[in-house]
């Protein structure tokens, strides 16, 4: 058993260790209350004073540990505290740097899309996409979103402010030639009007494509006779 105290915010950690990393761990805050405990596969960041992150790669369901990939955000000042608890896709790992540290953001890979994950507010602040990345030069995130139609697939491309925003509202899908104004907070009700929408394009720019293709055929059979 190892002990670990922050006697700057009144914490005190419990954990126990393996050859894979801690496998039990409990929180307790300063009237020696646990707060937050956990048994499995799990490993521990320290975000700032009040912050800090597990990110789990295996739980104990009774004498059997089944694999997961979870992290939990855990806010601790004084007797409040605060868990959120977020479930990652296959195989990857929150997006963290020193650079997002700067503005106390992790980006978040969830089951089924990315989004930012702001601990200095403890909440969700974008809306969800099919990617995110950072662009710490900028200092703002690059989103795409995909969408699948039957006449092809085609990506749209969209910039977040720091703080979550998708700037002027727009998502751009440069193989089409067109964008897309869309209410940031509702995105997804969005989604089956710009499938429509692209589909339509699409269907139009085969069409196209097919007419140029006989228009050509019909000209060399001329040339030839």
């Amino acid at each position: 058993m190892n002990i670990k105290t922050y006697d700057d915010i009144n914490l005190k950690v419990i954990f126990d260790t393996s050859e894979k990393g801690i496998t039990k761990v409990e929180f307790y805050n300063k009237d020696n209350k646990k707060i937050y405990s956990y048994l499995g596969n799990a490993y521990i960041t320290r975000l700032d004073q009040n912050n800090f992150m597990i990110q789990k790669k295996s739980k104990l369901i009774g004498n059997k540990e089944k694999e997961c990939n979870d992290v939990t955000f855990l806010y601790i000042k004084d007797k409040n505290y605060q868990i959120e608890e977020y479930p990652l896709r296959e195989n990857e790992d929150v997006i963290y740097s020193i650079a997002l540290s700067k503005i106390k953001t992790i980006i978040i890979p969830g089951k089924y899309y990315y989004y930012l994950y702001s601990y200095d507010l403890g909440m969700i602040i974008s809306s969800s996409y099919d990617y995110i990345k950072y662009d710490e030069e900028k200092d703002i995130f690059h989103v795409e979103n995909y969408i699948n139609t039957k006449y092809g697939d085609i990506t749209l491309f969209g910039t977040l402010t720091r703080d979550g925003f998708l700037i002027d509202e727009t998502l751009y899908a440069p193989e089409i030639n067109k964008a897309y104004c869309v209410d940031s907070f509702n995105l997804r009700n969005h989604y089956e009007q710009i499938k429509k929408d692209v589909e339509k394009r699409l269907k139009r720019k085969e069409r196209q494509k097919l007419y140029k293709t006989c228009e050509e055929e019909l000209t060399l059979k001329r040339k030839l006779h």
